[in-house]
């Protein structure tokens, strides 16, 4: 019966198939992390295998835990998931830590940043599995388009997709945020509607958000730049954080 959690990374470095990285990822020498594992759990006695475990290839590269925007890798293979961007934005129930929201840019699900930094996974293969490409829509989706998404579409939209663990709720609160470190002032219809509804996390993330745009639109008037054209800002982070990505890419 499985009765807990099972820590795969662990296993797999047992059985060979790589070593744990220092973004605590297990790493593969041809394929690096952009992998799946699978477990079978049974009863049964099988005579182990005796393989050599994969040997540390990480050498002196601190690159993951350099790029971890929030400071979650706290040291070489070790990582405090409460900073985590992918446990915030997809477990965490309730207000975000506000600490935290800047670092977290428009990342409204997940964040792979550790290993889109990896030097391992520059020469990952790509699958060829149509199942495994990421949807043409979901990546780099417009904030305004996911936040008018009801809760008829976003089943619809997410559908068997891991998505919905964030739960509608949790997503909008993710893309509030995110429309706040957007530096979009078009958003701010949106997030006062936000602000101003029943749902106490995300009005209070709107309001976060809304006092963020405020402050970008006073440095932006003391720099004379423009707010609207910053970078895709009315959009979710593609390369780091889309809502439907294909884990196998390079």
């Amino acid at each position: 019966m499985d009765t807990g959690p099972v820590v795969e990374r662990r296993h797999a470095r047992d059985a060979g198939i790589g070593w744990i990285g220092k973004n605590t990822c297990i790493l593969n020498q041809k394929m690096g992390s952009w992998l799946f594992l699978g477990v079978i759990l049974a009863g049964l006695e099988v005579e182990p295998e005796r393989l050599l475990p994969a040997a540390d290839r990480c050498g002196s590269c601190t690159r993951c835990i350099d790029a971890c925007p929030t400071g979650a890798l706290v040291a070489p293979y070790r990582m405090d998931a409460s900073l985590c961007i992918s446990y915030l934005t997809i477990e965490k129930r309730g207000a975000i830590p506000e600490e935290l929201r800047r670092p977290m840019g428009r990342q409204v699900f997940g964040c792979d940043i550790c290993q889109d930094v990896c030097p391992w996974n520059r020469r990952a293969p790509v699958s060829g599995d149509s199942e495994l490409a990421a949807r043409g829509e979901l990546v780099n989706p417009a904030l305004e388009w996911l936040a008018g998404l009801d809760s008829a579409g976003f089943r619809r939209l997410f559908r068997n997709s891991p998505v919905q663990r964030a739960k509608l709720s949790g997503l909008r609160r993710n893309v509030a945020i995110a429309m706040g470190n957007s530096m979009d002032v078009g958003h701010l219809t949106r997030l006062r509607e936000w602000a101003a509804g029943a749902d106490a996390v995300l009005a209070e993330a709107a309001q976060w958000a809304i006092a963020r745009l405020s402050e970008g639109k006073s440095q932006d008037k003391i720099q004379g730049q423009s707010i609207q054209g910053q970078g895709g800002g009315g959009h979710a982070d593609a390369g780091q954080a889309g809502c439907d990505r294909s884990v196998n890419r390079p």
